[in-house]
C-alpha cells in the first residue's frame, strides 16, 4: 500500500515553498559569522566600531546622539544633540534611519550603550542570499526543473554573497552595505504580481526602504521601477499598471524624506557636493579602469567568467533549437534588461564620459538637471545596478539552459570568484577575529574625565574648531555621547563645510558655564586670549577650558605644535612622513594640516635641515581660493627658519607650505606656532 505526501498548509506551506531561498540566507548567515565573527553583533560591544575609525564612528554615535535628542513634530528624524545648538537629520550620520527611528521607539529599554550596525551586517548578508537565490530560481525556471538546479539556485547565492561591493562597504559605508535593496529590486522587476494595488505596495515599500536606508539606493531603483514600468507597458498591460508604481515609490520616499527632517536640517543638505566622481562603464569588466575605489565597478573575475559562459551557453541553446520561436515572449524583458544596464551605467558616468580610460569629453545639459545628478556626487556607485543584472541573468541562464552542465559551470565561478576575492577577505576575517579590536583603546584615560562627568556640572562639549582627523576628535565626542551631552560639531554627509568652519569658530564668542570647550592642535593658541574667561587644563596632553573652575591643576601656556604626521605630499612622489620627521625630496613638497586662526600676530618655527634649500609659504584658503601672506623671515639658518605674519580679520584653512628649491633634500624636525593677539 503507498501512502501519498501530503503538501504542508498554512504557515508550514510558506516555509515550505519558500526553503530553497532560506537556505541561501542561511548560506549568508554562515558566510558572514565566518567572514566578521560573532561578536560583531553583540549590541553592547561599540569599541569594535570606534576602533574602526571615522565612518564607522560617524554611523554609532550619530545614532547614539539622536537617541538622546528630543522628538518634535513633524520631523521625527531630526537631531538636536549632534550639532547643538542648530539640529540635523539622522540621515546625515549615514546612521541607518529606520533603524534609528525603530531603536529610538525602545530607548529607555535598551542597555546605555547599544549598536545595531552588527546585526544590521547580519541581516544583510541574509538578504543578500535569499533574494539573490529568487531571482536566480525565477530566471532559471527552476520551479519545473530538476533537484540539482533547484539546489543550484542556492549555490548561486554564493555570487552574489562575493559581490565585491558588499565586503567592501560592510562596516564602512555600513548603511551602503544594504545591496540587498538592488537585488530586492530586480526581484520585483521580474516577479512582482500585476496587481495595481500589490505593485503600488511593494514599490512604494521599496521607496520607503531606500529613503530610510541610504538616499544613493533612491536613483538605483529608481531606474530599476523604470524597468518595471517598459516591461509592463511593452507586454500590453494597462499604463496604469505601469505609471503608478513610479508615483508610489516617488511619493513614499519624498514623504518619508519629509519626515525624516532631510530638507530642513542645518550643515547638511542635498545641494550638489561641488564634485563629481563618475565611473568609467568598462571598469564593470576590466579590473583597473578607476580613478578611485569608490569608483571600482569590477564585478570579479568569477562572476565575468559566469557572464561569459551564461552567453555561451545561451548560444548554443539557440543554434540548437534553429528556431526564432517563442521569442516574443522574453522581449519585453530583454529590452528592459538592457535598458536598466544602460541607465545605471550612464548615471554612473557622470557628464564627463570616459571609456576604457579614453576620456570622450562633457556632455551637455541644463543646470537643473546637473545639479539633481550632482546630488549623489559619487555617482560611479550607480552603476552597481548594471552588475547585479548582469549576474542574476548569467547565473539564471547558466541554469536555465545547462542544466546539469549549467550547475558545474556554476561552481566553477564560485571557486574562480573567491579566490580572485580570498586575499581580502582573510584579510578582513584576520582584522574582525583579532582581540585588540574589541578592546577600548580611547586615549581618554585620565581619571580626570571621570571627576568632571561626575560633577554633572556640563551638558555640552564644544570644540574650538572643526577637525574631525584629529586623533582625539572620536574619543571626545564618544565621551560626550556616554556622558548625555551635546556636541557643537559632527561629520555630516554632504556637510557644508565653509558654514560649519565659521560657525564653530563662532562658539567662543558666547562662552557658558554649562559647556566643557576643547582646544585640539591650533586651538591652542586660543588660550592665551581666553585666559581671562576660561580656566584651563590639560588632561591626557588635550587641552579643555572650563567657565568656572575645576579640582584640577591649570594648564601652563605653550606653544602649539603642528603634527607632522598630519602633513600631505606631492602624490606620487616618495617624500616620507612620520610623527618625528618629513624628508622632503628634491621637486616636491609637503602641505601641513589646516588651522583655524583668530586676528593676532604669529610666529612661526620651523627646526631641521637643507631649510636654505627650500621655499617656504603660509597662507589660507579664503572663498575656495589660496591666499598667501606676506611673512617677515626673523631667522633663516639651515636647520632653523622663523616668520611672523599679522592677522587682522578669522581665516580658516591656514597651513604651510614647504617646496624644494634644488637637489637637495628637506628635513623637517618640528614646526611650533606662538601667538601675540
Amino acid at each position: 500500500m503507498s501512502i501519498k505526501s501530503k503538501s504542508p498548509d498554512g504557515a508550514a506551506a510558506f516555509w515550505y515553498r519558500q526553503r530553497y531561498a532560506l537556505a541561501a540566507a542561511l548560506l549568508g548567515a554562515v558566510f558572514f559569522l565566518l567572514l566578521y565573527g560573532v561578536r560583531v553583533i553583540v549590541p553592547t560591544s561599540t569599541d569594535w566600531i570606534l576602533n574602526l575609525g571615522s565612518d564607522p564612528s560617524q554611523h554609532y554615535l550619530g545614532w547614539e546622539f539622536y537617541r538622546q535628542s528630543e522628538v518634535r513634530l513633524p520631523f521625527l528624524g531630526m537631531s538636536y544633540a549632534t550639532v547643538y545648538p542648530f539640529r540635523t537629520s539622522i540621515i546625515y550620520t549615514d546612521s541607518i534611519p529606520l533603524l534609528a527611528l525603530f531603536f529610538k521607539g525602545f530607548s529607555s529599554l535598551l542597555p546605555e550603550r547599544f549598536q545595531y550596525l552588527g546585526m544590521w551586517g547580519l541581516f544583510c548578508f541574509m538578504a543578500q542570499g535569499f533574494f539573490g537565490q529568487k531571482i536566480v530560481w525565477c530566471i532559471s525556471g527552476a520551479e519545473s526543473r530538476g533537484t540539482a538546479v533547484r539546489w543550484g539556485t542556492v549555490g548561486s547565492s554564493l555570487l552574489f554573497l562575493l559581490y565585491p561591493v558588499l565586503t567592501v562597504r560592510m562596516f564602512g559605508h555600513t548603511a551602503l552595505a544594504g545591496n540587498w535593496l538592488i537585488l530586492m529590486g530586480i526581484w520585483l522587476w521580474l516577479c512582482c504580481k500585476d496587481s495595481l494595488p500589490k505593485a503600488c505596495f511593494w514599490w512604494g515599500l521599496m521607496g520607503i526602504l531606500c529613503a530610510g536606508i541610504h538616499q544613493y539606493y533612491l536613483p538605483m531603483l529608481g531606474i530599476l521601477v523604470v524597468g518595471y514600468a517598459v516591461s509592463r507597458l511593452m507586454q500590453g498591460k494597462s499604463p496604469a499598471l505601469a505609471l503608478l508604481p513610479i508615483l508610489s515609490y516617488c511619493c513614499f520616499a519624498l514623504a518619508e524624506l519629509f519626515v525624516l527632517g532631510a530638507f530642513s536640517g542645518n550643515f547638511a543638505d542635498t545641494a550638489p557636493a561641488g564634485w563629481f566622481r563618475g565611473a568609467d562603464p568598462l571598469s564593470l569588466f576590466i579590473p583597473g579602469l578607476y580613478s578611485s575605489w569608490e569608483v571600482d565597478l569590477y564585478m570579479g573575475t568569477g562572476a565575468i567568467l559566469a557572464c561569459v559562459l551564461a552567453a555561451v551557453i545561451w548560444i548554443v541553446h539557440k543554434v540548437r533549437r534553429g528556431s526564432d520561436q517563442d521569442i516574443q515572449k522574453p522581449l519585453p524583458w530583454l529590452i528592459s534588461a538592457v535598458l536598466i544596464a544602460v541607465l545605471s551605467l550612464f548615471a554612473a558616468a557622470s557628464n564627463s564620459i570616459t571609456i576604457g580610460g579614453v576620456h570622450l569629453g562633457e556632455l551637455p545639459m541644463p543646470d537643473f538637471l546637473l545639479n539633481l545628478w550632482q546630488m549623489f556626487s559619487v555617482c560611479g556607485r550607480l552603476g552597481w545596478v548594471a552588475g547585479y543584472l548582469l549576474l542574476s541573468v548569467a547565473c539564471g541562464l547558466l541554469l536555465r539552459y545547462g542544466h546539469r552542465i549549467g550547475v558545474a559551470a556554476l561552481a566553477v565561478c564560485i571557486v574562480v570568484q573567491a579566490g580572485w576575492i580570498s586575499g581580502s577577505l582573510m584579510e578582513k576575517a584576520e582584522e574582525f577575529h583579532q582581540d585588540p579590536l574589541y578592546q577600548n583603546t580611547a586615549i581618554l584615560k585620565d581619571n580626570a574625565w571621570q571627576t568632571i562627568a561626575q560633577d554633572q556640572h556640563f551638558q555640552h562639549l564644544a570644540f574650538a574648531s572643526y577637525d574631525i582627523e584629529t586623533p582625539a576628535y572620536w574619543p571626545l565626542v564618544s565621551y560626550a555621547a556616554d556622558n548625555g551631552w551635546t556636541v557643537n560639531c559632527f561629520y555630516l554627509a554632504h556637510i557644508q563645510y565653509d558654514l560649519m568652519l565659521r560657525t564653530v569658530q563662532g562658539e567662543l564668542n558666547n562662552l557658558s558655564a554649562d559647556t566643557l570647550y576643547v582646544f585640539l592642535e591650533g586651538d591652542a593658541l586660543n588660550q592665551a586670549r581666553l585666559s581671562d574667561q576660561l580656566h584651563f587644563y590639560r588632561i591626557d596632553g588635550i587641552l579643555v577650558g572650563s567657565v568656572d573652575p575645576l579640582p584640577l591643576p591649570e594648564a601652563e601656556q605653550r606653544v602649539a605644535e603642528v603634527n607632522l604626521a598630519r602633513s600631505t605630499a606631492t602624490e606620487g612622489g616618495t617624500t616620507e612622513i612620520t610623527a618625528d620627521r618629513i624628508t622632503i625630496q628634491p621637486g616636491e613638497m609637503i602641505s601641513t594640516n589646516s588651522w583655524q586662526l583668530n586676528p593676532g600676530v604669529y610666529t612661526v618655527t620651523i627646526q631641521g635641515s637643507g631649510l636654505d634649500h627650500s621655499y617656504i609659504h603660509s597662507g589660507y584658503q579664503w572663498e575656495s581660493q589660496w591666499v598667501d601672506q606676506d611673512i617677515v623671515f626673523l631667522t633663516g639658518k639651515p636647520d632653523e627658519m622663523v616668520f611672523q605674519f599679522t592677522l587682522s580679520q578669522p581665516v580658516i584653512g591656514w597651513s604651510i607650505q614647504i617646496h624644494t628649491l634644488d637637489d637637495t633634500p628637506v628635513v623637517v624636525t618640528d614646526i611650533e606656532v606662538s601667538a601675540a593677539m
